[in-house]
């Protein structure tokens, strides 16, 4: 029952579960596995050996490395937080977000975090972050290679991070 585009790119030995959406010029690597009910959107890639556990979403134009972990209802490349005032000062108007998300190799994303994507350019995890369950990751962050998030932690937009940085 999962719907994959016929344009998609599937590595072999990959495996695609039941309600799962793979869209538009999508590439999934060798030996991925898509648990069920996942939808990976438009033009984003995905690396060999990666995981991405059900209820998972990834956003249009994610790139995603080797050997990730994607726990159980991950968001990666919503949009980010961004709202203006009106022209009339009555209200708030939604900023566009059209940038995306670039993971590293081996990262691993715990259950119900998100990381969005950037307003123009990329929020990117570098190779080897851990990020624990209910983390949030604001648009246009930029994590360094091997960092940690413990649960309910979170970084605003447009934070930067060094290597090995440890946040709990």
């Amino acid at each position: 029952t999962a719907v994959v585009d016929k344009t998609a790119i599937v590595g072999s030995g990959c495996k695609i579960g039941a309600n799962s959406y793979i869209g538009k010029d999508v590439t999934l690597g060798e030996n991925v596995i898509i648990y069920p009910n996942v939808c990976v959107f438009d033009d984003s890639t995905i690396g060999n050996e990666t995981v991405v556990w059900s209820g998972t979403v990834i956003r249009e134009r994610s790139i995603i490395g080797t050997h990730c972990i994607f726990h159980s209802n991950v968001s990666i490349g919503a949009d980010g937080f961004g709202y203006r005032p009106s022209s009339d000062g009555r209200g708030l108007v939604k900023i566009k977000h059209i940038g995306n998300v670039v993971i590293g190799n081996g990262v691993e994303v715990g259950a119900n975090s998100c990381i969005d994507r950037g307003k123009f350019s990329s929020t990117i995890l570098g190779d080897g972050c851990k990020i624990d369950n209910l983390v949030q990751i604001g648009h246009n962050s930029v994590l360094g290679r091997f960092c940690i998030m413990a649960g309910n932690s979170g970084l605003a937009g447009s934070v930067t991070l060094g290597d090995g940085v440890i946040i709990g």
